[in-house]
């Protein structure tokens, strides 16, 4: 689900009810939401956002570009902007501590995702 809000106070107060969810599933709603609003922290930046879901006890992505590319579509449906092509950059992370930066491209009938990673855990599989 994609959901606009109106503020980057709204923004910071959203959250995934647990008890809630289950029943928006039976109605056919996926267990992962996108939530944005225009209010930023940096000027020249375009978005905030946060994406919710749930993942053997974690419950919100930092930064995804599988969230992003789903905003593209929305917004490209939509037009909540003036009008497609989109650039955009948006600001997800910050509520967790780990402010990011996700750039986001989407016109006619492409989407790009991009951005910066900083290594939070490194592994090796034997």
């Amino acid at each position: 689900m994609i959901v606009p809000l109106r503020s980057l106070d709204a923004l910071r107060r959203s959250y995934r009810n647990l008890d809630a969810h289950p029943s928006l599933m039976n109605e056919g709603f996926p267990p992962l939401v996108y939530v944005f609003c225009r209010e930023t922290l940096e000027l020249r930046n375009q978005l905030t956002a946060r994406f919710f879901f749930e993942a053997h006890g974690v419950r919100e992505d930092p930064a995804t570009g599988n969230g992003a590319a789903f905003l593209a579509k929305y917004l490209l449906q939509h037009q909540p902007f003036d009008r497609a092509p989109y650039s955009l950059r948006i600001e997800p992370g910050h509520d967790l501590g780990r402010p990011s930066l996700i750039m986001l491209r989407a016109g006619d009938d492409e989407i790009f995702v991009g951005g910066g990673v900083v290594p939070v855990v490194e592994g090796r599989l034997a």
